[in-house]
């Protein structure tokens, strides 16, 4: 296949060109399923009015069950796919946030976990960052 690197927040649109050696193609029935290769590391994130921060609750997640986070939507029309980005990063990604005031923290849950900030261990071994893709194939 062929890989791009898309960025966030953006509409892209892909050409869907379907060719042989022969010029014959079948079906133009255009299907497309959305996926994500790899898993990282997330935890809770807790960051102080002091400037300083502390990651727990580490667990490794699938980033299959998180595409639709990133990739909002894809729809094809004729030889024309659309692809709509999320303005998320993955670095900065996180289900919800909370304050405390007594404490002047702010956590953040389901942050993703820096390797070169941050040197953790758990049942899984070392914990950090992976290559990770989402991706778009069509069968």
């Amino acid at each position: 296949g062929t890989y791009y690197e898309l960025g966030t927040g953006r509409t892209y649109t892909f050409n869907l060109n379907l060719s042989n050696v022969f010029g014959v193609v079948g079906s133009k029935n255009f299907r497309y399923t959305l996926g994500a290769t790899g898993s990282l590391y997330f935890g809770r994130y807790s960051a102080s009015s002091e400037g300083t921060s502390t990651f727990s609750e580490m667990s490794k997640k699938n980033l299959s069950d998180l595409a639709s986070q990133f990739i909002t939507s894809v729809s094809i029309s004729g030889t024309t796919m659309t692809v709509k980005t999320s303005s998320t990063y993955i670095e900065n990604y996180y289900s919800s946030s909370a304050n405390d005031d007594f404490y002047m923290h702010t956590f953040f849950y389901d942050r993703y976990v820096f390797y070169d900030r941050y040197v953790f261990y758990d049942e899984y071994g070392l914990v950090s960052g992976v290559n990770y893709a989402f991706s778009i194939s069509i069968p």
